[in-house]
């Protein structure tokens, strides 16, 4: 992938050959680890609900031993360059890009349960409901601006014709 600086280019390669001695399973996880700008064991194992909660845990705790991968608040991340790279690889490659559509569409349903939680709208059993059905929508009374933003992105990313009337609707 085409870097902005030769140490970007070098840094890119870097993880590239770092990624080439993973496990096949690891390197699944690496590649969905980048669709999310943070991560953490819970939205690992919303973007692979096959996973579950103890396997996403063992995935988390692997890919934070990365070099290319760096603690945050709440979680993890792959260090920008890098994730950027391999963005531009997933959605140049067919195959790669319906796993990301994929993963984007789940990372939106996450953040946009997230939002339903945090709200004094609904109680514990509508909230599952309404994030599950009515994703697509901002929900009322909105506790969290940074899970709004990250919910807006992925569904722009995995549904951009439901991104446009989510965005003038937070602009009303």
């Amino acid at each position: 992938e085409a870097a902005d600086t030769p140490r970007d280019e070098r840094l890119i390669q870097a993880a590239a050959d770092t990624i080439k001695t993973l496990s096949p399973g690891m390197q699944d996880a690496v590649w969905v680890a980048v669709v999310p700008r943070q991560f953490n064991p819970l939205l690992l194992a919303a973007l692979r609900p096959d996973w579950g909660g103890a396997l996403a845990n063992d995935v988390y705790e692997r890919l934070e031993r990365l070099w290319f991968v760096s603690a945050v608040p709440d979680g993890c991340c792959v260090q920008s360059i890098i994730r950027r790279a391999m963005l531009r690889h997933l959605f140049r490659k067919d195959e790669q890009r319906e796993k990301y559509l994929v993963y984007a569409l789940r990372a939106a349903k996450y953040f946009h349960a997230r939002m339903v939680n945090r709200s004094d709208a609904y109680g514990e059993r509508s909230a599952r409901f309404v994030s599950e059905t009515f994703f697509r929508f901002v929900p009322p009374n909105c506790q969290s601006p940074e899970d709004e933003v990250e919910w807006l992105y992925h569904l722009a990313v995995a549904d951009p014709v439901s991104a446009q009337p989510a965005l003038q609707q937070i602009g009303d």
